[in-house]
């Protein structure tokens, strides 16, 4: 049986999971990753990869926070992955509008948290035609521009994550599903895998996605009530779309890849561990597409898929070490907002890790046990 020895062993790898191993190997730790797939092909793959503005230093709610501090260092992270494996994730600023059709607009407690948190936005009132896109907008349509709304593509920004993990010094297991925890008193001593590995950690970080409901209580002593919640995406060969903005319309959204793509999005399913599209959902996205944009009323999509998101009532992510384990830490819960939240998060998990303290934020906010009461994110809904 192979043995590896490790300061730190990451459990899943997403986008949390390989960002934060990343992070880590950046300390001088050595670092290992396991993954039940491949890795950055789960809902972290799936995504659409919107990155909502922020100023986390205004920021009111601890996602706000996640939200702010991952709009602040996308742009650096993108930087640093290009520098280091010459991938281009396709961060951009493309700006975003976000319609409303009952006549009404924003809420006034949505725009007071604009303005409290320093976002940048116009309200535009009735925007029956626009210059630019080709939609179908009625009379009494409104939208509010958010000018440094950005993305990134998805498959890109994991494979780049991956290459720049690897160059670091992290090993990276793909198609490893965890046997057995070995634990002496308080502590994790050893990690075993189908595959027949047996890792020695100093520390372990659960990653785990829309999994770690099948660890917890038991194994993690936990019971976060994570559950998978199915989201399906289709896209389309849109030409016309290569000078939008990001488009949303309360839950739905459509984002221009630049060269011509455009995806569209996303159901809400409980579906258990299914991932397979639905001719249903297929069809609601259909229909939304359809509305809004005219053009593509008798264009086939050109592919569909469906991610699976890690979903738990409590509304913020889990960060933080376990309990009753002292040397095991969990990261999870990220529900729509993983990709957008990925670099705040694991800049907290691995200051935790490594024991230093973080400036921008009180690092109980997400405690997996009991955290400090917080107030629900309402500012942006993707």
């Amino acid at each position: 049986m192979p043995e590896t020895v490790v300061d730190v062993l990451v459990v899943g790898g997403g986008v949390i999971g390989l960002t934060s191993a990343w992070f880590l190997s950046q300390k001088g730790l050595k670092v290992a990753v396991l993954d039940k797939g491949q890795p950055g092909m789960g809902a972290s793959w799936a995504g659409a990869g919107i990155i909502p503005p922020g100023n986390f230093s205004k920021g009111i709610t601890p996602n706000d926070k996640l939200r702010g501090r991952g709009a602040y260092l996308h742009p650096f992270l993108h930087q640093e992955l290009l520098e280091k494996t010459g991938q281009d994730n396709g961060y951009r600023v493309c700006g975003g509008l976000e319609f409303f059709f009952d006549g009404r607009g924003p809420s006034r407690d949505r725009i007071d948290g604009w303005e409290k948190e320093g976002v940048n936005f116009q309200i535009n009132g009735s925007i029956g035609c626009s210059p630019y896109i080709n939609l179908n907008l009625t009379t009494n349509s409104s939208a509010v521009c958010f000018p440094s709304m950005a993305q990134v593509r998805n498959p890109r920004h994991l494979r780049a994550l991956n290459n720049a993990a690897n160059l670091s010094g992290v090993a990276i297991y793909p198609q490893r599903t965890i046997s057995k925890l070995v634990n002496n008193g308080d502590r994790i001593i050893s990690i075993l895998t189908e595959n027949g590995d047996k890792f020695h950690p100093e520390k372990v970080l659960f990653a785990t996605g829309a999994w770690t409901g099948l660890w917890d209580p038991v194994l993690l002593g936990l019971d976060t009530k994570i559950q998978p919640v199915r989201g399906q995406m289709i896209q389309f060969d849109c030409p016309e779309s290569i000078n939008w903005p990001i488009i949303e319309v309360g839950k739905r959204y459509m984002v221009p890849r630049g060269d011509g793509v455009l995806l569209v999005g996303s159901t809400e399913e409980l579906a258990g561990f299914d991932s397979n599209t639905t001719p249903e959902g297929l069809d609601e996205l259909l229909a939304f597409t359809r509305s809004m944009v005219p053009c593509l009323a008798n264009r086939p999509p050109e592919k569909s898929w469906a991610g699976l998101r890690p979903w738990s009532p409590r509304g913020i992510p889990f960060i933080g070490p376990l309990p009753g384990c002292s040397n095991a830490f969990i990261n999870a819960g990220h529900f729509r907002w993983g990709l957008q939240f990925s670099p705040a998060a694991a800049e907290i998990s691995t200051a935790q890790i490594v024991g230093q303290s973080l400036n921008w934020i009180n690092m109980k906010s997400f405690d997996p046990v009991n955290p400090p009461p917080f107030e629900e994110s309402i500012l942006f809904m993707s």
